[in-house]
C-alpha cells in the first residue's frame, strides 16, 4: 500500500515560517501534509509535477466584499485563482443577516455602490430564504463552497432588522430596549459562529467619508454613537473597522471637538496580545483627551 495519497514533487516550498525558499516534495496523506522531503515517486497513488512552481499554504484574505458573489461563485474568483483558500466577509458592517426578505434589495442596493456589485446578479442569485445569522449560516454550510469561510456579524443590517428596517434605522439611534436586542442577535451569531462582528465609522461631515449608501447618504453605522458600548457590551469580540485605522478603532468625533471620555473596554487573552497597552488583562479602563482642531475627524483609539 503506498504510503502516501499525493506526492507533490520538486516545488519550490515557502511554508509561511520566514525561513528562505526550498525545493523539497511534499508527501500528503489523509488530506494532511505527512512528509516533507525528498520522496520515491513510487510511494504515492498519485504524484503532481510541480517543477517551477511554488508550493505554499493557502493565502487567508481577511477582508472580502464576496457576500453576494458567493451564492453564484461558490469558488469566490478570482481570489482563489490566486491561491487564496480562506476568506472573510460581512467586513465593514455590510452584508445579508439577519435580514428582514422585504429589506432585501435594499442591502443588495448598498453593496451595489459601495463594493461596485452589479445589482442583477444579486437578484438572479440570492434567493433569501433565512432571517436570522445563524439561519444565514446553515444556509452557507449547505451550499458547494470551495473556499473556506469566517463570518463576521454586520451591524448595520442588524441595526435595521431590530428597528424595522434601513430607513427607519436612519431615522434615530436605537433606544436601550432595541440596543439589548441587537447585541443579543450578536451573541447568537457567535454561537452560530460568526468569528466577531464589524461596523463602518466614516463621519458623515469629513473628507473621509467615501462610503455611502445607495441614494449617497451616509450608512447607518455611520450615524450611530455608540462603537464603545458597543465593544464594552459584547466582551470585546473580533471588531473589523473600515476607517483604516492601524490601532483597534473605538468611534469616531467630529472635527473641532475637544474633551474627555472613560471607557471600560474588555478583551479576550488572545485579543489583548494585538494590543500592547493591554497584554494579559481581560479588562482595561482608561481616559482619553479628544481634540480635533484642524482634522476633519479625530479618531478615538487605545493609547
Amino acid at each position: 500500500m503506498p504510503q502516501f495519497d499525493t506526492i507533490i514533487k520538486g516545488g519550490t516550498i515557502v511554508d509561511g515560517t520566514r525561513v528562505p525558499r526550498y525545493k523539497a516534495d511534499l508527501g500528503i496523506k489523509n488530506g494532511k501534509i505527512a512528509q516533507i522531503g525528498r520522496l520515491n515517486s513510487s510511494d504515492a497513488t498519485q504524484v503532481i509535477d510541480a517543477s517551477g512552481l511554488v508550493v505554499a499554504p493557502g493565502f487567508i484574505d481577511l477582508h472580502t466584499h464576496y457576500d453576494a458573489q458567493l451564492h453564484w461563485d461558490p469558488y469566490c474568483s478570482i481570489g482563489s485563482w490566486h491561491g487564496v483558500t480562506s476568506v472573510t466577509i460581512g467586513n465593514c458592517g455590510f452584508g445579508f443577516a439577519p435580514l428582514h426578505a422585504r429589506d432585501a434589495d435594499r442591502a443588495m442596493l448598498a453593496l451595489s455602490r459601495t463594493e461596485a456589485i452589479p445589482l442583477e446578479p444579486m437578484r438572479v442569485s440570492m434567493k433569501v430564504d433565512w432571517e436570522t445569522f445563524p439561519q444565514y449560516m446553515e444556509r452557507l454550510s449547505g451550499m458547494p463552497l470551495g473556499i473556506n469561510i469566517s463570518h463576521l456579524f454586520p451591524i448595520a443590517p442588524a441595526v435595521a432588522y431590530v428597528m424595522g428596517g434601513f430607513d427607519d434605522a436612519k431615522k434615530r439611534f436605537p433606544n436601550e430596549k432595541e440596543m439589548d436586542t441587537i447585541i443579543r442577535h450578536y451573541h447568537e451569531a457567535v454561537d452560530a459562529g460568526a468569528a466577531g462582528w464589524s461596523a463602518q465609522r466614516l463621519v458623515p461631515e469629513g473628507r473621509v467619508s467615501v462610503q455611502r449608501d445607495y441614494d449617497g447618504t451616509p450608512m447607518i453605522t455611520d450615524i450611530l454613537p455608540w462603537g464603545a458600548d458597543f465593544v464594552s457590551a459584547t466582551n470585546g469580540g473580533m471588531y473589523n473597522a473600515s476607517t483604516r485605522t492601524v490601532t483597534w478603532n473605538l468611534g469616531t468625533v467630529p472635527a473641532g471637538i475637544s474633551g474627555t471620555v472613560q471607557l471600560t473596554v474588555r478583551v479576550s487573552p488572545t485579543s489583548a496580545t494585538l494590543l500592547s497597552s493591554i497584554v494579559n488583562q481581560a479588562e482595561f479602563t482608561g481616559q482619553w483627551t479628544v481634540s480635533a482642531p484642524t482634522a476633519d475627524a479625530a479618531t478615538l483609539v487605545l493609547p
